[in-house]
Parts: C-alpha cells; structure tokens; sequence
C-alpha cells in the first residue's frame, strides 16, 4: 500500500524529496526509504538529485 502511495503522490507532485514524502505522506523516514529503493528497483521512479520523480513512460 505504501508503494503506490509514494508513486502516486510523485506522479501528481512532478517529485519531491524523502523530507517533502514523510512530512506530506505522514510515513516515517525509515519506512519511506525501502519503499523508494523498490520502485527505483521497479523502474517506477528515479533519483535526480534530491529529488525522487516517476521514470518517463
């Protein structure tokens, strides 16, 4: 639940950064991190930066 979360809030917010995720998302910053290292696995999102985005589809 917390992936899809995370991506949508990325794909609506053109990105944003770990502070910027746990503060708007309310999810803890050690939380925050396995989700975005899944979905960089899944080539869902990527790091430029500080900032996370959602990978062009």
């Amino acid at each position: 639940m917390g992936s899809k979360l995370v991506y949508l809030h990325l794909h609506y917010s053109s990105g944003g950064t770990v502070q910027e995720l746990c503060h708007t998302l309310n999810i803890p910053t050690i939380s925050i991190y396995p989700i975005l290292n899944t979905l960089r696995e899944e080539g869902l999102v990527e790091r430029k930066g500080s900032q996370y985005v959602c990978t062009p589809t």
